[in-house]
């Protein structure tokens, strides 16, 4: 079993900050992912509570059709659409 002779963090200081300019660091990869991650859920809770708003005390045509839908999205899990998806950007 091979082990280091001296233990250090030097590694972890590289990764964090990279000198090269054609890499960007972690630092600014997982500021991006915090980014897109947290208005992607910002957008999805305004979006999503307008729109159960609207389907639990609107009157409009079609609710009945439309809350019928959305209630028939959710029991299909996304796993089972992986398949029709990926086939369908594969070729």
């Amino acid at each position: 079993v091979w082990w280091p002779g001296k233990l250090t963090l030097k590694a972890y200081g590289e990764v964090l900050t990279s000198a090269d300019p054609d890499i960007p660091s972690l630092l600014d990869a997982l500021r991006n992912s915090f980014i897109a991650a947290s208005s992607t859920v910002v957008l999805t809770l305004v979006l999503g509570t307008l729109a159960g708003y609207a389907l639990a005390r609107l009157r409009f045509r079609f609710k009945g059709i439309l809350t019928g839908l959305v209630l028939a999205v959710y029991t299909f899990p996304a796993v089972l659409l992986m398949v029709p998806m990926f086939s369908m950007t594969s070729s």
